[in-house]
């Protein structure tokens, strides 16, 4: 039966418009391509799902886009979870096949028997190339040739719903707002703050005893000893 309806499929997708085979009209049913958003370079999924399925058990489906602005991701036709029990061949997933020389993708879906579940029938990834001249930022995904049977080999016609993909724009890198060092308020000037801390006190005659050179010789004998210490102790503080 598989091979039955790939057959017919096939022929379909060739004399498309030419022959007549039996049809019905499924109510209320669609075929909706569900588009997504990036950035310039990224690759997004697109998808094509049906609701109210009447039951399908094969369909030759053309998707029209501008390849100015978008590029087929080689190899990424894939069926969805209506089509578990089937398969689905895409034009892009032929090995070698150039994606620059495409503007749309056809994809061949076939079950054995119908398939009456909604949901994804494939997906496929696009590479968005660049913005649109008219700096729309939808990029328009269509359906072009649509062509359904049943397992009885009865034409399916459904409505399409068109869809897109967003294009984003760049996340802007905020600049750092630099940090300003607090600075220290001047100390008060002390006579006698000799380690220049603020206070007069006995780190300041620790550092008489500590310093190696002769500003703090008070009595003035080339020696550092307790008697500088007692001459700083009587030393008068002043403040400004």
């Amino acid at each position: 039966m598989t091979k039955k309806i790939l057959g017919v499929l096939i022929t379909l997708a060739l004399l498309a418009g030419f022959v007549a085979i039996p049809f019905i009209q499924a109510s209320q049913a669609e075929l909706v391509i569900v588009g997504g958003a990036g950035e310039i370079g990224d690759e997004v999924e697109v998808s094509v799902s049906i609701s109210n399925n009447p039951g399908i058990a094969g369909m030759v489906i053309n998707l029209d886009f501008d390849s100015t602005y978008l590029k087929p991701v080689a190899g990424s036709v894939t069926a969805g979870a209506v089509l578990s029990a089937g398969e689905v061949v895409g034009n892009i997933n032929e090995p070698g096949a150039d994606m620059d020389d495409f503007d749309f993708i056809l994809a061949v879906l076939y079950n054995a028997d119908d398939a009456t579940d909604d949901g994804v029938l494939f997906t496929v990834k696009f590479e968005i190339l660049a913005a649109a001249e008219d700096d729309d930022a939808d990029l328009s995904i269509t359906f072009g040739d649509v062509e359904i049977i049943n397992e009885d080999l009865e034409a399916v016609t459904l409505d399409t719903v068109n869809g897109e993909i967003t294009l984003l724009e760049p996340e802007e890198t905020p600049t750092p707002i630099p940090t300003e060092t607090p600075t220290e308020s001047p100390k008060a000037a002390y006579f006698g703050d000799l380690n220049e801390d603020g206070f007069v006190d006995m780190d300041d005659l620790i550092f008489i005893l500590d310093t190696t050179n002769f500003v703090s010789d008070f009595d003035i004998d080339d020696v550092l000893a307790l008697l500088d210490s007692e001459i700083f102790n009587q030393l008068p503080i002043i403040t400004d």
